[in-house]
């Protein structure tokens, strides 16, 4: 391998491992952002709804979206952003933490390269289903909401 080779190579793997890690960034950042978004609202919901009465229906809705759809989508997304500290894959600081510096530096000498942006897409890709799912949990229990009203009147 010429050193054109190897410089090619080293920034192919850095192009794919910060790939990788922005992804687990995106994810991360789309979770808070509706973690936040949601977490106010039910609040205020849990708040007001006990000094209302309402009709059965309506508040059978309301419960439903509210405490059921809404509390199933922030304990998924607080999965989301909970940190991942199972397993001790080589090549992370998960297994240095476990090692002496001797074993530390002969880890280092181990390219671990694809391993590891394997192991990163993989919780890429999971973190971005979870909040997909997320999300159509949140419109499910927004249409439970925007019911209850229409319930309420008839």
């Amino acid at each position: 391998m010429t050193d054109t080779d190897h410089d090619l190579d080293v920034a192919l793997y850095s192009a794919a491992k910060t790939h990788a890690l922005t992804e687990i960034s995106r994810a991360d950042g789309k979770a808070n952002t509706l973690v936040s978004a949601y977490a106010l609202p039910l609040a205020v919901l849990v708040a007001v709804i006990p000094g209302h009465s309402m009709p059965p229906k309506a508040a059978a809705l309301v419960g439903l979206g509210s405490i059921g759809l809404i509390a199933a989508m922030l304990t998924l997304l607080l999965r989301v952003i909970m940190p991942r500290i199972s397993g001790r894959p080589h090549g992370s600081y998960l297994y240095w933490a476990t090692c002496t510096p001797e074993q530390i530096a002969e880890d280092l000498q181990t390219d671990t390269r694809a391993d590891e942006i394997h192991r990163l897409s993989g919780i890429a890709l999971k973190k971005h289903a979870a909040v997909r799912i997320a999300v159509i949990i949140s419109a499910s229990a927004l249409a439970a909401l925007a019911t209850a009203p229409i319930v309420a009147s008839v």
